[in-house]
């Protein structure tokens, strides 16, 4: 193949500066994002021109070739606009990393054409066992949840196949739009405008340099990694990518503090509010609770990126440490908002407000399964004592 000029290289602090400053007509558009249904056009073309979708992409294919902390930091930069605008953001970053993990054919398939082109996912094998068949597979069933759906080229499925015990393993599949149908199944209390839909597929084939192994995702030693040499292409990504999800809790979390503070600058502007110190104590905590997650996240991926650029693998203690950090900082995420929500007062109930839509997109982004608490909870404590357990993923 013919490698693809890359942009100019930001830094890293440009990335976060073009982030921060695309956050305000994130906020502006959330209640049309919300209203749609779905990211609008402008953001899309606005993240994509800013290169958030090429923080983590082979720099073969004009990516950037950054670190999962990088990700991160722009995700919660993004998020303090709005939440379901900055997971979508989030998610074709994600992907164009995932994809870099897929033999070269099938990275070329996806770049080669349209370097730009977005994609989506369901990674949790809902659809049918896939049939192998020639030199490929075929797919049947409807697959959930494909944050961004309507503006992506292609998405990668999740699907069992048969092997030769009698476990099915676990596999992704690359899919281009032309050979699925989006369903329009997304109507939900928060993170309304990520426009997660469902994919249904009908006896799709699928070549095989279009299929990973899961088993090879998580040891970190893909075909795709063997080609694309940043440290970050061998970071394992069930378990580990979870972080950048949590950072997109974070940052709206961040962005509730600030309504609130604005809140309280206004009211004492009018003059002192019997129990206004109550109020200042919640603000206190909240800030804290924020500062505190934001902290846990960037630590865990901070940690994993210095070990696989000093050539080390991620292994079980580094997973536990990322599963404990992301989840938890999920979690003080939510009490952050739920304090100061339940404080706020009757006008913020409105759905003019911008903290009610914060509020509600905290508890839709944390029903993730990846940032549940008591599950991770356990794993954590069972490996820290020297049990064994079963993780979820």
């Amino acid at each position: 193949m013919t490698d693809i000029d890359p942009p100019q290289l930001p830094s890293r602090d440009e990335m976060i500066v073009h982030a921060r400053a695309l956050a305000p007509k994130l906020r502006e558009r959330s209640p049309e994002a919300e209203q749609l249904r779905r990211v609008p056009d402008e953001t899309i073309a606005d993240v994509v021109a800013a290169g958030l979708t090429r923080i983590v992409k082979p720099s073969r294919y004009g990516g950037f070739d950054f670190g999962w902390d990088d990700l991160c930091a722009t995700s919660m930069e993004l998020a303090r606009g709005c939440g379901s605008q900055a997971w979508v953001a989030n998610i074709y970053a994600e992907h164009n990393f995932l994809v870099g993990l897929f033999d070269d054919l099938a990275q070329q398939d996806v770049w080669g054409a349209t370097p730009d082109i977005l994609v989506s996912s369901s990674l949790i094998p809902t659809g049918d066992l896939a049939q192998r068949q020639g030199n490929g597979y075929v797919l049947n069933g409807r697959w959930p949840f494909q944050s961004g759906v309507d503006h992506t080229g292609w998405s990668i499925l999740g699907a069992l196949v048969p092997g030769e015990g009698e476990t099915p393993e676990h596999h992704f599949f690359l899919v281009p739009a032309t050979d699925r149908e989006v369903v329009d199944d997304w109507h939900t209390m928060g993170m309304a405008g990520t426009g997660s839909k469902s994919v249904q597929l009908d006896n799709v084939f699928v070549p095989a340099h279009r299929a990973l192994a899961n088993s090879l995702v998580v040891s970190g030693m893909t075909p795709g990694a063997a080609i694309n040499t940043a440290p970050v292409f061998r970071m394992p990504m069930i378990g580990f990518s979870l972080l950048a999800l949590a950072a997109v809790v974070v940052g709206v979390a961040e962005c509730m503090v600030e309504e609130f503070t604005d809140l309280l600058k206004a009211r004492a502007a009018g003059g002192s509010r019997p129990g206004s110190d109550a109020l200042h104590s919640h603000l206190a905590e909240a800030a804290a609770e924020a500062k505190a997650a934001r902290l846990l996240v960037l630590e865990a991926a901070k940690s994993n990126m210095a070990k696989l650029a000093d050539g080390k693998p991620l292994d079980d203690d580094d997973k536990i440490m990322t599963r404990h950090n992301g989840a938890f900082a999920a979690t003080l995420a939510r009490r952050a908002a739920t304090r100061l929500f339940e404080v706020a007062g009757a006008h913020e109930i409105y759905l003019s407000s911008h903290m009610q839509r914060c509020f509600r997109d905290v508890y839709a982004a944390t029903a993730h399964t990846g940032l549940g608490w008591d599950r991770v909870a356990v794993e954590y404590g069972r490996h820290q004592v020297g049990l064994s357990f079963a993780p979820l993923f």
